[in-house]
C-alpha cells in the first residue's frame, strides 16, 4: 500500500474497522436466522454483507415492517450481550493522527441509538474525534431521531453507499488542502468503497470486518488493502503513518 495522497482527514467506518465486531455480528446473524426460521424465513442464504444494504436485504427476504423492526431490536440486544470492543491500539492511532493535525472522524450507517450504545461500551475515546456521523433514521422503527448523545455528533439524511451520507460532515472536509483526495475513508465492505469512490475520497479496505479476502477487494478495483488499522504486523494502516 502506498499513500498517494497525504491524509488531511481520515474518516473511519465503525463496525469491522474501529470496532472488533465480526464475531459478535456473525453470532447475531446465526441466532436470528434460527429464530426467524420458525416463521418460515430463510435468512441463512443470500446475504452478502460486503455488498448489500442490510435493511433492504431483510425486506427482500419477505419480512414485513414489524418483523424488520423486531430483527433490529433483537440484534441490538444480542450485541449488548456480546459487548464488542474497539481494536487494541485504535485510541492510540487516533492520538497519533490528531497530533499531526489530521482531521479524524467516524461515519457509520448505524442509527443514533445503535451507534451511541456501541460507542459507549466499546472503549472508544470519542471525545478525540472531530465528528461522529450517524443516520437520523432508527432502523428498528423507521422513526427520525436527532437526539445528540455526543457534542460532536451529526445526523445524515442518507446512508452509504449514497455519497450524500457525507453531507452532514462535509463542513469539516471541504476546505482541507488537497480535498477531496486528501480525505481517506477506511472501511470493511463494498458499500464503504462505493461511498468513498463516489465522493472522490481516497480509500483503504480492511480485512478485519465483513470482507476477509483480498481477492474481493481487488476484484472491485480497490488498490489499498490492509489487514487492520492497528497492530504491529505489516498489514496495518498504522504502519504507514508512524
Amino acid at each position: 500500500m502506498v499513500l498517494k495522497f497525504k491524509p488531511a482527514a481520515i474518516v473511519f467506518d465503525f463496525d469491522g474497522t474501529l470496532l472488533d465486531s465480526r464475531q459478535a455480528h456473525n453470532e447475531a446473524r446465526k441466532l436470528l436466522a434460527k429464530f426467524y426460521s420458525i416463521f418460515g424465513f430463510n435468512l441463512d442464504d443470500g446475504y452478502l454483507p460486503f455488498s448489500r444494504d442490510f435493511l433492504t436485504w431483510l425486506k427482500n427476504a419477505g419480512l414485513n415492517q414489524f418483523q424488520v423492526n423486531l430483527y433490529f431490536k433483537l440484534w441490538n440486544m444480542i450485541e449488548m450481550w456480546q459487548r464488542p470492543r474497539i481494536f487494541n491500539g485504535a485510541n492510540e492511532l487516533i492520538d497519533v493522527l490528531k497530533s499531526r493535525n489530521i482531521v479524524v472522524g467516524l461515519l457509520t450507517n448505524r442509527s443514533a441509538y445503535s451507534a451511541n450504545n456501541a460507542i459507549v461500551r466499546s472503549g472508544l475515546n470519542w471525545q478525540k474525534l472531530n465528528f461522529i456521523a450517524v443516520s437520523k433514521y432508527e432502523k428498528s422503527s423507521l422513526a427520525i431521531s436527532e437526539k445528540k448523545h455526543f457534542d460532536n455528533q451529526y445526523f445524515s439524511d442518507f446512508s452509504k453507499p449514497d455519497p450524500r451520507a457525507a453531507d452532514s460532515i462535509r463542513y469539516f472536509l471541504k476546505d482541507l488542502p488537497g480535498y477531496p483526495r486528501s480525505v481517506w475513508y477506511i472501511g470493511d465492505n463494498l458499500l464503504d468503497y462505493y461511498f468513498s469512490r463516489d465522493n472522490n475520497f481516497s480509500f483503504a479496505g480492511v480485512l478485519s470486518g465483513d470482507i476477509t479476502s483480498i481477492e474481493i477487494w481487488e476484484k472491485a478495483g480497490v488498490e489499498n488493502v490492509i489487514d487492520n488499522i492497528v497492530g504491529s504486523d505489516n498489514g496495518s494502516f498504522a504502519r504507514y503513518l508512524y
